[in-house]
């Protein structure tokens, strides 16, 4: 009987996200003390970054409510409100059913006091746990203008979010989180976790479109990172050059070159590139080749940085908008500046997305490779 009640949950739940039917959310806002002001109510997308729904009301004294007919059983939302010139917001959790939130002005800061709201309530605890770590960082480490966690903590955090999301297996708000992190911590065992969490979730969650997208997307960074890790033979790849020919890394098979991953805009990959540049003027007369990719699709500021700069060697770009670029990907790059020498034999022999984001061994590892 629970595995048909599973099945059942599964079907309603993909019929409705294709279209089929909608998800009705109510939302009851009661708001002391701030009556006659104007309160925006925006429903976000899963990334919440945009909004794709908005309803404003002159809040009156008792519950005011807003209706949303949504395509999602839970949504990403945010609350605003103008005083005297200040635009003071709120993140919240809409679910469809109803939502009820009880907001004042706390210390001049917009303050949600009481809810009863499921989606939120899992959104809040993850604050709230954010919030203490934070302070026990600021207390152990000295550093009371922190404003971020360092990796290992950071990395703590996610690990205690996907356990905090496997108690919540039913919510959709479990699978936008899910979502969401799975998008800022791009690594084998962070992807790893989230696939164990996403298979926890109850199946009619995993069976959205939103869980088969976090299920394809962790996997693709599994099989990218793992395929440019130290070792590995190099992928093959095919990409214009700045003067719109076709440049394949096929033509320096039997050398030693670096694969650059690069941006005009990327203020770190700038202070990097002069070390590189040097490097290259170095070697170059021994056979080091350069081949170095810009994440961006603007022609002019990549033509003008190549002549500023006086690139001479490889300069690549698939002209696709920052963070879209599928060779990157295909070598698991999710940041930038990576760099990657590739020996005589064709093989990765330093990634920096390995154990050296800060790029402090790549000039050893070039050595290495010239003078043994």
């Amino acid at each position: 009987m629970s595995s048909l009640k599973h099945l059942l949950s599964a079907s309603l739940l993909l019929i409705s996200l294709n279209g089929l039917a909608q998800f009705k959310a109510i939302v009851e806002i009661t708001a002391a003390n701030l009556e006659g002001k104007t309160l925006e109510l925006n429903i976000q997308d899963n990334k919440g970054f945009s909004f794709i729904q908005s309803q404003k009301q002159t809040l009156q004294k008792g519950a005011n409510t807003f209706v949303f007919k949504l395509s999602q059983p839970s949504n990403m939302a945010s609350i605003g409100l103008n005083i005297a010139g200040k635009t003071l917001q709120q993140t919240l959790v809409i679910d469809s059913g109803k939502n009820v939130f009880n907001i004042a002005l706390v210390d001049n800061k917009l303050a949600i006091i009481a809810f009863e709201a499921k989606g939120y309530a899992i959104r809040k605890a993850m604050a709230d746990r954010f919030v203490d770590q934070m302070k026990q960082y600021r207390e152990a480490s000295g550093n009371k203008e922190a404003r971020a966690l360092p990796v290992k903590e950071m990395n703590d955090f996610f690990m205690w979010s996907l356990n905090h999301l496997e108690k919540n297996p039913g919510n959709y708000y479990s699978l936008i989180t899910l979502y969401q992190i799975s998008a800022s911590n791009r690594s084998v065992a962070f992807s790893t976790a989230a696939l164990a969490t996403l298979k926890k979730l109850d199946p009619a969650l995993q069976a959205t479109p939103l869980g088969e997208q976090i299920l394809k997307d962790n996997l693709e960074i599994i099989k990218s990172i793992t395929a440019a890790k130290t070792g590995k033979e190099v992928l093959s790849f095919t990409v214009n050059d700045i003067n719109g020919k076709a440049f394949s890394n096929k033509s320096l098979a039997g050398q030693i070159y670096i694969i650059a991953f690069s941006a005009t805009w990327c203020i770190p990959c700038q202070a990097q590139l002069p070390k590189l540049k040097h490097i290259y003027d170095q070697y170059k007369s021994k056979g080091l080749k350069v081949v170095y990719f810009n994440d961006d699709n603007k022609t002019d500021l990549w033509k003008k940085h190549i002549k500023e700069h006086q690139l001479d060697w490889i300069n690549v770009s698939e002209l696709q908008a920052p963070g879209k670029s599928k060779i990157s990907k295909s070598f698991g790059v999710y940041a930038i500046p990576s760099y990657l020498i590739i020996d005589k034999a064709g093989k990765i022999f330093y990634n920096s997305d390995d154990t050296d984001h800060e790029l402090l061994k790549f000039e050893q590892k070039i050595k290495e490779l010239f003078e043994g």
